[in-house]
C-alpha cells in the first residue's frame, strides 16, 4: 500500500500495509487481519462487496477481539463506532462464528459427528436440546461440496456419501451456533 489515507482500511500481513488480499487457503481456523485507521473517529462499516473465484454461499464474518464477536457480512455490513486511531490488531475476517464459551461447549459434546466408512454414511446424534437446522460439509480448501437440509425433529440421522477420500469439515448449524468437525473419508 502507497498512501494510508486518514480513514482507510487495508491488509495487515508481516506488519506490512495490503490493499488486495488473495488467498488459495481460507480454512475455517485461519483469520486474516484487517486494519483500521480513522483521524476523527465515528461510524464505521465494513461489508463484502464482492467475492471472486468463491462460492456465492460462502459465509465471511468479522470477528471483534476485544468482544470476541463474530458478525457475519456476507449480506449485510457490520457497523462500529470507533474512537479516532489506528486498529491493527482488533479486526479479522473469518469463516466460522465465534459462540459464548458455554453455548460452544454445550455445543460440542452435545451433538456427536462421525463418519461411518464401512457403510458410506455420516452419522449424527443430538443429545442437547436444540434444533438442527443444516449440515454442510466442506472439502479442505474451504469449498462447499454438499448441505443437507434436516428435519428439526430428528435426533439422529444417517447420511450418505459418495465422495472421493480426503479430509472433509461437517459444518452442523443448530438455532443455538456452528460445530464444526474433521472428518476423514476413505
Amino acid at each position: 500500500m502507497y498512501d494510508v489515507y486518514d480513514d482507510d482500511m487495508y491488509w495487515v500481513l508481516d506488519d506490512k500495509k495490503y490493499v488486495i488480499q488473495a488467498t488459495n487457503e481460507f480454512d475455517f481456523d485461519k483469520e486474516i487481519p484487517i486494519g483500521i485507521q480513522t483521524l476523527e473517529g465515528g461510524l464505521v462499516s465494513i461489508e463484502v462487496d464482492e467475492l471472486e473465484n468463491a462460492e456465492d454461499y460462502t459465509p465471511i464474518y468479522i470477528k471483534d477481539n476485544l468482544t470476541g464477536q463474530t458478525h457475519d457480512i456476507t449480506n449485510q455490513n457490520f457497523s462500529i463506532n470507533l474512537e479516532a486511531g489506528e486498529y491493527l490488531n482488533r479486526f479479522f475476517i473469518v469463516r466460522q462464528p465465534t459462540l459464548n464459551v458455554l453455548e460452544e461447549e454445550t455445543l460440542l459434546d452435545g451433538i456427536q459427528i462421525y463418519m461411518n466408512n464401512s457403510i458410506s454414511e455420516l452419522q449424527l446424534n443430538l443429545i442437547v436440546d436444540t434444533e438442527i437446522l443444516n449440515v454442510s460439509l466442506f472439502n479442505y480448501v474451504g469449498q462447499r461440496v454438499k448441505t443437507w437440509n434436516i428435519n428439526p425433529d430428528e435426533r439422529s440421522m444417517s447420511l450418505p456419501l459418495q465422495l472421493a477420500s480426503g479430509v472433509y469439515i461437517v459444518m452442523v448449524e443448530t438455532k443455538n451456533g456452528k460445530v464444526n468437525k474433521k472428518i476423514i473419508i476413505n
